[in-house]
This record gives structure tokens, sequence and C-alpha cells, in this order.
């Protein structure tokens, strides 16, 4: 599964390969766009039809950070609401969310939002980057683009999706008086991460089979071959994606959130991101709380019970204290 599902999800963007765009070589990184965000003063917020016993709004805002995409200018967000002054986490999903029935947040975001919401944990839905209503117009499925061999172009995708999480955690923190909790999951682990290296007081860490460098995943994974096979064609080497890419791996920051509040969760048989790059991940930041799990990268985030342990992780510091 974890080795062809993608090839499963191309089947569904017809002109996949033909949209696919040449080498372009990587820019410098500006990491400098993520310093000093704020919580979006221009923001939209709209109710929604509720979603099991729980409130749903819908809330829009201005991208932090410019990009050529009108679809993708605006960041959209689901929150989900167990009570009033609740405590909040943001939950951001894996690639190609929205790619295959029901287009939407997804089965897994279901299982991580239910195990929070019957805690009392209010939680927020964030669209990445080119996802769900994000993404480019004719034809292009949810997510496709985000990675491509235009690598000037997925540097610039990498830092606009991690300065919307970080607005949007701005903007929750001003929700609640508890801290807020933030839990990723693949590349959204990505996302999480690199929110955690930016942003001092967030209560909960939780990084679930995280993608650290995407060049190290990219330049290995099968569903990535068209992406290598660009960069052939131009006379680049792979080994490229890991050095323009670098920058944009958490483990090359110190992380700003305390290693207590820090959480790993990582497939021993993970096909997509190998368990030696989470490994290395982990590593670098210090040895945080892991629990290690045999599954794969697919089989491992519906489990009940492992995303219960989770769940009970980030409610025991978001209601430790008053943020």
């Amino acid at each position: 599964m974890d080795e062809y599902v993608f090839e499963f999800v191309k089947l569904y963007y017809r002109g996949y390969r033909r949209r696919m765009p040449a080498y372009r070589p990587a820019g410098a990184c500006d990491l400098s766009v993520l310093s000093g965000l704020e919580a979006p003063a221009d923001f939209d917020l709209q109710p929604a039809a509720g979603w099991k016993s729980y409130g749903v709004q819908e809330l829009r805002f201005p991208s932090p950070v410019p990009c050529a995409c009108p679809e993708n200018a605006t960041v959209a967000a689901r929150l989900l609401t167990a009570s009033a002054g609740a405590p909040w986490t943001l939950i951001i999903p894996g690639y190609s969310t929205g790619a295959v029935p029901p287009y939407d947040y997804g089965f897994f975001q279901d299982i991580q939002a239910l195990a929070l919401l019957t805690r009392g944990i209010n939680v927020a839905l964030i669209a990445l980057p080119y996802h769900l209503g994000r993404k480019r117009s004719g034809g292009y499925g949810s997510g496709e683009g985000f990675f491509s061999p235009d690598l000037a172009d997925m540097q610039a995708t990498f830092l606009q999706a991690a300065a919307d999480g970080i607005a949007l955690v701005r903007w929750l923190q001003t929700q609640s008086s508890r801290p807020v909790g933030v839990w990723g999951t693949s590349l959204g682990g990505n996302v999480a991460g690199m929110i955690a290296t930016r942003v001092t007081d967030v209560g909960a860490v939780v990084l679930m089979e995280p993608l650290d460098n995407p060049g190290d995943t990219l330049r290995i994974h099968y569903a990535s071959r068209e992406i290598r096979r660009a960069l052939k064609v131009a006379g680049e080497s792979a080994e490229v994606l890991t050095d323009a890419l670098r920058w944009l791996a958490p483990s090359s920051h110190r992380p700003a959130v305390s290693v207590d509040r820090i959480l790993f969760i990582s497939p021993l048989w993970d096909r997509v991101i190998p368990f030696q790059f989470q490994n290395a991940f982990w590593e670098a930041w210090d040895r945080p709380e892991r629990i290690t799990v045999a599954a794969g990268h697919l089989t491992m985030p519906p489990d009940g019970g492992l995303n219960a342990l989770i769940a009970d992780f980030i409610s025991r510091r978001v209601f430790s204290s008053a943020s």
C-alpha cells in the first residue's frame, strides 16, 4: 500500500505527467518569512453544518506568503468545537488529502479529530497549499504540484505551508487562554515540525510519521520517479533534492518547544518515509518521547488505540496550565 497508493491517486489526475513542470534549480531559501508572523487581522469566519454533535465553522484568511496561484492565496481551515473556551489543537494532514472520495479532510483526520473532541479539545483542520479548495484550476487534483521538479517553486510551497500553519496557530491562541496543540501527519509532520521551531508557546507537538527533509524521500520513493526523471533529463542527480530542501527540514533547526511537549510516532515498516529518516529527525531533536509501531505509513494512522494515546498526551499538556 505504501508503495502504490500514490499511483492509484494519479489515476484521478488525468494529464498529470503532461502538467509536470520542467526542472528549475533551487533558489535561496529565505526563512525570514517565518519570523514575526502574527494572527491574521483580516479573516472570514462562517458557520457551517454541524458534524456529529459538534459545532463547525469555516475560517479563511490571506496567506502570509504571496504566491502565483490565485486559488492558493487564501488559507482555509475548518473549526470543530467541543465547547467555548476549550483549548485548541491544529491537525495538519498528509499529502493528497481530498484526492479521493469523500474529497474532504479525510478519514484519518476524522479519527484524530474525534479523539480530541471527546476529550473536550477543540480542533482546527487546515487545508495545505494546493489541497482541497486551494488546488490549482485546470484539472489539477488535490495536492498536485506540491512536490515538483521545479525546485524553486517547491521551496516556496513548503515555506508557505509553514507560514500558513504558524499564522493559524497564532489565531487559535487568541481564542482560548489554554495552550494550543499541533498534530501533524506525514507531510503535515514537516509543517508541524517547522511550527515547533518558530513558536515557543505551543502546548504539545505530535509528529506522526513525519517528513523531515523532503528531498530524502523524493530521492527514493517509487511514486516520485517522474520528478527524478525530470532532473535526469536536465542533467541533474537526484541528490540535488536533498541539498535544495535541507533548510526546510525541521531537524535542521532547534525546536522552540520544550522536549517534554514533543511526541514522535513512527511506524517501523514505513515505505513512504523510511524509519531511518524519522529516526534521524528524532535523534536531532534530542530523543523526545516516542512510540514505535509495527505498521506501515498508511496502516498506522487509523489505529484508534494509538490515536487515543496521542489525544491523552495532548490533553495532559494543553489542560496543564493557562498560556
